[in-house]
C-alpha cells in the first residue's frame, strides 16, 4: 500500500509537472502568435498610409501636358464626411468637433496613371500600368481621380473597428462627360488610433488639425490654402492584438501613448484603460513622416 501511494504520488508530481510545461508553452505559443500578428498588421498599415499618401497629387503625363489641374472642390462620401480641397491641392482638411484636437482620418486625392502616359502621342491611351491603385487594391486608368478618405471606424456604441479606408472614383469619359462610384473597404481591424500633423512651406514646426483650422471652417479660404501649402505629413497609429489570455505585464495601470512623439502638451496622448479585457491585449505603437510636394507650380521662362 505504501508503495502504491508514493508511485501515485510521484506520478501526480510528473503530471502537474506535464501540465505546467503545456500551459506554459501554450501561453509562450498565443503570445508569439500576437506579437507576430500585430508585426503583420503594422507593417501593413504603415505599407497603406505610406503608398497612399505617396500616391496623393499624382497626375500622370498626359493630364500636365493637356493642362488637366485638381480643381477646387467639395466631396462628400458614403460615411456622411465631407472633404474640402483647395485649388490643385492633394490634402484635404478635417473638421474637428469643437472641443476636440486628435482627428482620427485624412483625405487624400489623386489620378491613374496609363502605360503611355509618358508618350506624347499616345493620347488615348487608359490601360493602367498597375501603379495607382483604390482602397480595393485595384489599379486606376489615366482618366479616373481617386479621391480617399482613411479614418478610423466606431460602431454606435463608440468600440473601435478598426482603420477603414472609403472612396470616391471619377472616371471621365471619352466625351468629357463624369461618372463617379463609391467604394468602402475595412483595411485592417487592429488599428485602433490614429493621428495626423501637417507641415506647411516656411514652417518647420507640424500642426495638429485644430491648429490648422485656427477657429475657421474647413472650407474657408483661409485654411484651403493653408492645406495647399502642406509639403510634409507626420502620422502615428496604435495597432492592438488579443493574446486571449490575461498579460500580468499589463495589470499596473493604464496604458499611455504620444502617437506623434513631439507634440507640445498632450493634445497627442491617447490613455488606453486596463479593464479586465483589456488586460488580454498587445498594444504597440509606429509613426512616421512623409515629404511631399503639395501644390502644382507652373514654371514660366
Amino acid at each position: 500500500m505504501i508503495e502504491l501511494l508514493i508511485s501515485l504520488l510521484v506520478a501526480s508530481i510528473v503530471i502537474m509537472g506535464i501540465f505546467s510545461f503545456i500551459s506554459s508553452t501554450q501561453r509562450s505559443f498565443n503570445f508569439v502568435q500576437a506579437n507576430d500578428g500585430m508585426n503583420r498588421s503594422m507593417q501593413m498599415t504603415n505599407r497603406n498610409i505610406t503608398d497612399y499618401i505617396n500616391m496623393a497629387g499624382f497626375r500622370n503625363f498626359r493630364r500636365v501636358f493637356d493642362g488637366v489641374l485638381m480643381k477646387k472642390k467639395d466631396y462628400t462620401f458614403p460615411s456622411g464626411a465631407t472633404a474640402y480641397f483647395g485649388e490643385n491641392s492633394f490634402l484635404a482638411a478635417d473638421v474637428p468637433d469643437s472641443s476636440e484636437k486628435q482627428v482620427h482620418s485624412i483625405y487624400l486625392r489623386y489620378y491613374g496613371s496609363s502605360i503611355d502616359d509618358d508618350q506624347i502621342n499616345s493620347v488615348t491611351n487608359n490601360v493602367s500600368n498597375q501603379r495607382m491603385f483604390d482602397c480595393d487594391g485595384d489599379p486606376l486608368d489615366r482618366n479616373q481621380l481617386a479621391v480617399v478618405h482613411l479614418f478610423i471606424e466606431t460602431d454606435k456604441s463608440g468600440n473601435k473597428l478598426g482603420l477603414r479606408c472609403e472612396q470616391i472614383v471619377d472616371t471621365e469619359t471619352d466625351t468629357g462627360s463624369h461618372s463617379q462610384v463609391s467604394k468602402s473597404v475595412l483595411i485592417s481591424p487592429d488599428i485602433q488610433y490614429m493621428m495626423f500633423s501637417f507641415r506647411e512651406d516656411g514652417n518647420p514646426e507640424f500642426l495638429l488639425p485644430n491648429e490648422m483650422l485656427d477657429g475657421k471652417e474647413a472650407n474657408d479660404p483661409a485654411v484651403l490654402r493653408r492645406y495647399s501649402n502642406v509639403n510634409g505629413i507626420k502620422f502615428g497609429f496604435i495597432t492592438k492584438q488579443s493574446t486571449h489570455q490575461k498579460l500580468n505585464s499589463l495589470q499596473v495601470g493604464n496604458l499611455v501613448y504620444h502617437v506623434l512623439g513631439d507634440v507640445d502638451g498632450d493634445d497627442d496622448k491617447v490613455t488606453i484603460p486596463q479593464t479586465e479585457q483589456d488586460a488580454h491585449d498587445l498594444y504597440n505603437l509606429i509613426s512616421g513622416v512623409i515629404y511631399t510636394k503639395n501644390r502644382y507650380v507652373e514654371e514660366s521662362n
